[in-house]
């Protein structure tokens, strides 16, 4: 079996397999018979992931996609055949491939026609496993135990380095129903909860709380048990996760990383989806990486920052690695149905923002962009390749291998982790305190869409690590004062003693504009790199800018350094300031050393 881990090196947590470091960058996609996995490995790619679901039902509730087998789909007769074909492709490839197979724990139609009870009501009038359900862990764990022995018993299985966990709602562990999961067997899991964690309030059999009295609420919720069941809908699916995390360490003795889509607080508001409980998991010793997409805010327009859902400076601080899934399209990037005729049967994924961009030079912008970001913040990255074909042209290819190249850079040097000098912080407990129609709800969405374009760079982290603050110049709260908690009152009281400035979020920042945001910024002292609207990333020994508009744009950079054009159109030269015309959504990077 080979062996991985995840470990920390000059704060930076790096990807080891048979004690050896591994860039982590990797290849995926969902359609085998539109892989490009031998371009990638052309291109001195190794590292892969292959999708395996254990049901082939629909990714969500409401658009019935299905792009995967289900290999436990009949009852008693696993079928690994796909399974095994995908892999033995890469490896026959690529002998030395290493392989995280993306692992869909998903319950298959009899199994959920066998429990009505441990399932709930989806959007589209059928039924989904609950995912807090004990006999659905109790399923899940045991189908992980027959799929990871049938892989140790296979001839690929020196390949494997690890597992990725994902299931629910598109994979990310969202509740089917988007509304906590409610069935049959909810209240009682909900009991059981609040007789373990809160035995002063669980006074006698306490009854699921109507989604409608949620919906409509505003300010501070007063009712304790709601309060409480909000946070329940989180940690329950936090639980979960870590359940199967643990299960796949002990069926692997402790030797291979396992990770999992988990904890998008940076923009998934509603507790009832349940994106929360991340704080819980970055301190399991049973999940070493975190995965999600890049942000989908704007519908993925250039001249936007495409963030990320998880406060990822957090992830780093517990040691963990954070896996961006640049599911970047490109103008190559065509329908499921084009390319799978009845993939998508409700013809859903048409909409702008599956659309690419419309040539491959700004194709070529855009996934540079997206690396660009993973790269000046020291996370790991695969390209999801969704249906196939999204990057099969030289130009594109080129910039795969540059961002291998990248990585293996940050990888194998041991510059120390840098941090911006502002940083946004995520209270991942205020939805469970105020309700979902208050003016402040929005306020994280508010300002992560206007510091994109401010020109300054700016790390995430959660509430539970203020303590981490030191070094920063600005930190943004992006919540109403009035429902602080004494956690943020502890953060501020920190911030106080040491001399960092705070910019506290309120109803009027509804429409806050990156100007505005710029201009509070850099009165409290943070440095800004470009005014004119621009999108900048700086961090691991490189600079990146996004252009907003065409033109000649100035760059300033906090000190001076050996500033070099990757693109070999310049000299090297040493200074604090960088002059550069670009085009419209043109993406550049730069070395500073």
């Amino acid at each position: 079996m080979r062996e991985s881990r995840i470990d920390s090196k000059s704060g930076r947590p790096l990807l080891y397999i048979d004690g050896k470091r591994e860039p982590a960058c990797a290849y995926i996609t969902y359609l085998d018979e539109r892989s490009r996995y031998t371009d990638f490995i052309k291109e001195g790619y190794s590292l892969f992931s292959v999708c395996a679901s254990f049901s082939g039902l629909p990714l969500n509730a409401s658009t019935g996609i299905t792009p995967l087998y289900g290999i436990f789909d009949q009852k008693g007769k696993p079928d690994f055949s796909r399974f095994d074909e995908s892999i033995k492709s890469i490896a026959d490839a690529c002998p030395h491939a290493r392989i995280f197979p993306r692992v869909r724990i998903s319950m298959p139609q009899w199994w959920v026609d066998e429990h009505p009870d441990q399932c709930c009501h989806t959007p589209d009038g059928k039924m989904r496993e609950a995912l807090f359900s004990d006999e659905f862990k109790n399923q899940g764990c045991l189908m992980l135990e027959e799929f990871i022995s049938h892989i140790q018993a296979s001839d690929y299985k020196d390949n494997i380095i690890g597992y990725q966990i994902a299931g629910g709602q598109t994979e990310e562990w969202f509740h089917f129903d988007l509304n906590g999961s409610i069935s049959p067997c909810a209240q009682n899991i909900f009991n059981e909860y609040l007789s373990e964690n809160y035995p002063d309030i669980c006074l006698e059999k306490a009854e699921i709380p109507k989604p409608d009295d949620i919906e409509n609420l505003t300010g501070y919720i007063e009712d304790e048990l709601l309060r409480r069941y909000l946070e329940f809908s989180d940690i329950s699916i936090a639980k979960t996760v870590e359940c199967f995390a643990r299960k796949i360490k002990e069926l692997t003795g402790y030797r291979q990383v396992v990770g999992a889509f988990f904890g998008y607080v940076a923009d998934v508001f509603k507790p009832l989806h349940g994106a929360g409980g991340l704080g819980m998991l970055l301190n399991s010793p049973c999940v070493d990486f975190f995965c999600s997409p890049n942000q989908y805010a704007f519908q993925r327009a250039l001249g936007r920052d495409w963030t990320e859902y998880l406060p990822g400076e957090s992830v780093k601080l517990h040691g963990k690695l954070y896996f961006l899934e640049n599911d970047i399209r490109t103008c190559l990037t065509k329908f499921p149905n084009e390319c799978r005729p009845g993939l998508d049967p409700k013809g859903i994924y048409t909409s702008a923002v599956w659309k690419g961009p419309d040539s491959i030079e700004r194709s070529v912008w855009a996934v540079r962009k997206a690396f660009a970001r993973q790269i000046t913040h020291s996370n790991g990255l695969w390209w999801f390749d969704m249906w196939g074909g999204w990057y099969a042209c030289e130009p594109l290819m080129n910039e795969m291998r540059i961002s291998r190249e990248l990585m293996a850079e940050i990888t194998y040097r041991d510059t120390p982790q840098t941090h911006c000098q502002a940083a946004l912080i995520i209270d991942e407990t205020y939805p469970h305190r105020v309700g979902y129609s208050d003016p402040s709800f929005g306020l994280r969405t508010v300002f992560l869409n206007a510091l994109g374009n401010t020109g300054i760079p700016y790390d995430i982290l959660l509430l539970e690590d203020y303590k981490h603050l030191k070094g920063y110049k600005a930190v943004i709260l992006p919540y109403s004062e009035k429902y602080d908690s004494p956690s943020m009152i502890r953060l501020k009281e920190f911030c106080q003693a040491n001399n960092i400035a705070i910019l506290q979020g309120s109803d009027r920042d509804i429409d806050l504009t990156s100007d505005e945001l710029r201009a509070r910024l850099t009165k409290l002292g943070v440095h800004c790199y470009i005014e004119s609207g621009d999108v900048i990333y700086s961090g691991s020994g490189y600079l990146a800018i996004h252009a907003l508009t065409k033109g000649q744009k100035t760059v300033i950079l906090p000190r001076t350094a050996q500033i070099t054009p990757l693109d070999k159109s310049g000299s090297s030269f040493f200074g604090d300031r960088i002059d550069i015309s670009m085009k419209t959504y043109e993406t550049q990077i730069f070395r500073t050393e």
